[in-house]
């Protein structure tokens, strides 16, 4: 926890803590506003957050609610110069490690460094942008080379792929190669937010538009102006948000839940989904003029068992980073454990590949992973089918359908009667004389 930022709007306040901070190696960093800290609690790596509670643009109490919001589990410490025991519970009550009230005294300051000493460092949700993709497959070197490329422009792009192949792990990725980079990185799961709030998390909302709506809150379209937004599966937006979100897309502006004022920004927007995408228009679950102004440029990422180049060095590099992580002596695959990895269909792909790792790290002592520590079943492939395989099935399903009533079968596979009899004796389907 070596950053540190203060977020009041006296510049004697930031200075005041500066000079005691700066001294013991710690980088300082200042927001006059709640806004401008909210943005920065997302920019900067790890602070710990200094906030005065009477804020010029917002109370103290939801700037912590909405600093927690962006970045869990992160440290605030508050101060004010009006205090109460009430502000004061609340504030360590949402999870401030600490309360102070100005004047500020060098003893004051000093608890804070205690505070900071005795503090376990917490473990920012956003990615640090040092990030290492390991990837040795044919088709992932040539993802990686695109998105070096789509990275230096400003293009829309749409990710899709299955569950736990990496599409967060790309969006942040293109967010850090791009122009955007020092700029803000904001995700939001559309999946997880209820859709009563979608509107008020997308646009914010004015102080008083809705019960509960105490004060002003910024959305994340405005707290990703001139960086990248994520919508981590986009395709579970409802259907009465599309239009608003459309527009926003095609406009760059919009209004606050309440409010009447446009305001503009300027946000890479970066869409994922993991279902098919054809189904899903085609069940008119996604607008297609939302999609094609999403999806200038769709990356596919494809699942793990169809890399099979990658998954030794990706277990390789969960191996190692697991065992650093929990200061564990370095382990080692056997070659059967390998051949157990490379034989297994990984339905659940990456983030799969890393539970499976971490399962044998914690749960087995010894410095060997064995087959036997690997809590995967390779018996749960899916048996190899081939297109013969898939049209035999179908034609016997069909004949059973009619009850082996050959036009009847023919007509409604649209086919001929001379041909179905020609691919049931090439299939060497047996029906009843």
């Amino acid at each position: 926890m070596n950053t540190i930022l203060v977020v009041d709007s006296e510049a004697s306040t930031f200075d005041l803590f500066q000079k005691h901070f700066t001294g013991q190696g710690f980088s300082v960093h200042h927001a006059a506003t709640g806004k401008e800290g909210l943005k920065k609690c997302l920019d900067l790596s790890n602070p710990l957050i200094i906030t005065e509670m009477n804020l010029d643009d917002m109370n103290g109490l939801e700037f912590i609610k909405q600093a927690q919001h962006l970045v869990q589990d992160i440290n605030i410490v508050v101060v004010t110069m009006f205090g109460s025991i009430e502000n004061a519970v609340e504030a360590l009550q949402l999870g401030a490690i600490h309360y102070l009230v100005k004047p500020l005294s060098t003893k004051k300051i000093k608890e804070i460094t205690a505070k900071i000493k005795h503090t376990p460092k917490k473990v920012k949700t956003t990615l640090d942008q040092g990030l290492n993709i390991v990837a040795e497959s044919q088709i992932m070197r040539e993802i990686l080379d695109n998105v070096q490329r789509i990275a230096q422009n400003n293009a829309n792009v749409f990710i899709t792929g299955e569950s736990g192949t990496g599409k967060e792990v790309i969006a942040h990725t293109l967010h850090y190669q791009s122009l955007r980079a020092k700029q803000s990185y904001v995700r939001i799961n559309c999946a997880a937010v209820p859709e009563t709030l979608i509107e008020s998390e997308f646009f914010g909302h004015e102080k008083g538009s809705f019960t509960g709506a105490s004060t002003l809150r910024m959305g994340r379209f405005e707290l990703a102006h001139e960086g990248s937004l994520l919508l981590d599966e986009v395709t579970e937006i409802p259907l009465a948000l599309q239009a608003k979100l459309l527009r926003v897309v095609q406009e760059r502006e919009f209004e606050r839940v309440g409010g009447t004022k446009s305001i503009k920004v300027d946000v890479r927007i970066i869409s994922t989904s993991n279902r098919d995408i054809v189904s899903v228009l085609q069940d008119k679950h996604l607008r297609e003029d939302l999609y094609y102004r999403l999806n200038v440029v769709p990356i596919h990422i494809p699942p793990l068992r169809e890399r099979i180049d990658d998954i030794l060095p990706l277990s390789e590099h969960f191996l190692k980073k697991i065992c650093q992580e929990n200061q564990i002596e370095q382990k080692q695959l056997t070659k059967k454990a390998r051949e157990k990895l490379l034989e297994y269909h990984w339905p659940g792909n990456v983030r799969e590949l890393a539970n499976a790792m971490e399962r044998a790290i914690v749960m087995h002592p010894s410095k060997e992973i064995t087959p036997d520590h690997l809590m995967i079943d390779s018996h749960c492939m899916p048996p190899k089918v081939t297109l013969e395989d898939i049209e035999k099935n179908h034609i016997l399903e069909m004949l059973q359908e009619e009850k082996f009533n050959r036009s009847k079968t023919a007509k409604a596979l649209g086919i001929t009667v001379r041909k179905l009899n020609s691919k049931i004796d090439e299939f060497k389907i047996e029906t009843p004389e």
